[in-house]
């Protein structure tokens, strides 16, 4: 996902175009469009992690959750994009760069299982292991990344150093081996 970020209503005075990281090269589009508007604009650009930006979602809803976080994005291929996170005192922190995985190869990055699951990923959860999910882990489906939580958060911590000329940021790709298939291999969709 891609959002614009507007400090006022002068949009070619303020405009700053925010780039989340690419999880596939389906996003590529949304993103090549908004940096070529960037880039046409003269308008520096920020990237951001849209499981970040999903945990955040989750967090501004529950400021007091404590523990392991998974944000977690059904890949629509029987795997899912994922990044833990650590949730303390209102904080989040990061633990593990995004990955992508079939859900029963997914490894808790500690030694205890996840206190909550956040995105879509949320229906994989009886394929994941143990050591992932507990007893009392929590899982919220229906959080999604944010585009007011993602801007709020660029405004008030991406240092200017941060920012960069759109012709110098490249998406990062998570998904490497991408097999395309002809048209006539392809599902029927009804």
């Amino acid at each position: 996902m891609s959002y614009w970020v507007t400090c006022r209503p002068a949009v070619s005075t303020c405009l700053h175009a925010v780039l989340v990281q690419a999880r596939s090269r389906g996003c590529v589009l949304r993103q090549v469009l908004h940096k070529g508007l960037a880039w046409a604009l003269e308008k520096p650009v920020a990237p951001f992690c849209s499981l970040e930006c999903q945990a955040q979602a989750f967090l501004s809803e529950h400021p007091n959750a404590q523990g392991l976080l998974l944000s977690c994005t059904d890949a629509q291929i029987g795997e899912v994009y994922w990044r833990w996170f650590e949730c303390s005192k209102g904080k989040l922190t990061a633990v593990t760069e995004p990955g992508m995985s079939l859900p029963e190869e997914l490894k808790s990055p500690g030694a205890l299982p996840s206190a909550y699951i956040v995105g879509s990923g949320c229906h994989y959860v009886a394929a994941m292991s143990p050591g992932v999910i507990g007893a009392d882990t929590q899982c919220f489906g229906g959080v999604r990344p944010h585009g007011g939580i993602m801007a709020a958060k660029i405004q008030a911590n991406i240092q200017p150093k941060h920012w960069c000329a759109p012709q110098d940021l490249t998406p990062r790709y998570i998904q490497q081996d991408i097999g395309w298939k002809k048209l006539s291999e392809q599902p029927r969709r009804v």
